[in-house]
């Protein structure tokens, strides 16, 4: 099972996981992640690392926002897939940071959209958020699964196999910094196959059936 969140940016509902302990403060790492919304257009941030407090785009994000489209931002750089994302069907996102002047946004393993514009986002991240953050910023109305952090840069060709259901564990574990496989608990913490503490819940998450995948 996945975890279902409700929230919205506008309403100020928080409900996310947060990992305190970070894996990784800047580039190269990798997120990725299984979602599933009604629509994609009203601002789902699947991804934040940040204070908490941090200014106006001084932070490392992967969203979709008025369009279907996954965006990969870090300060004012951002990156955007060629593909869109199906409303009502689990879709696979990939954020690909290589360094502070590449990034790339994938949306089910093929097309992806590039950026090299150097930036700096001022802050040191201190934690990382699924879901939204503390503030209630960029709370997604989404299903939501399988999330996974590497500390490197995935080719092309790792990010299509997990976008084809490949299991975060088998590839390149031994770069795999985070794996909740949120299967069926909305205790806190959320369990994590690398990281021993856990994600803390933030609000009410409820179950959602999964997408399929090899589940390993």
């Amino acid at each position: 099972m996945g975890l279902l969140f409700w929230g919205s940016q506008y309403a100020g509902t928080i409900e996310c996981i947060k990992l305190g302990s970070l894996p990784f403060s800047a580039p190269p790492f990798t997120f990725c992640c299984w979602a599933n919304a009604v629509d994609f257009t009203l601002g789902q941030g699947f991804l934040m690392l940040e204070q908490g407090t941090a200014g106006a785009n001084d932070f490392y994000q992967v969203y979709t926002y008025s369009t279907p489209k996954l965006s990969a931002l870090d300060n004012a750089a951002v990156a955007v897939s060629g593909n869109s994302a199906t409303n009502g069907a689990w879709n696979h996102f990939a954020a690909v940071y290589t360094s502070r002047s590449s990034r790339t946004a994938y949306v089910n393993g093929t097309n992806p959209g590039s950026d090299a514009t150097a930036s700096t986002p001022a802050l040191t991240p201190t934690g990382i958020f699924v879901g939204g953050d503390l503030a209630g910023n960029n709370c997604i109305n989404t299903q939501i699964a399988f999330p996974a952090l590497w500390k490197i840069a995935l080719s092309a060709t790792d990010v299509a196999s997990l976008s084809n259901g490949a299991s975060p564990r088998k590839t390149r574990p031994d770069q795999l910094v985070s794996y909740g496989r949120m299967i069926g608990t909305v205790t806190s913490p959320e369990p994590d196959h690398v990281v021993r503490a856990g994600w803390a819940n933030i609000g009410f998450p409820i179950f959602a059936a999964n997408p399929r995948m090899y589940y390993a």
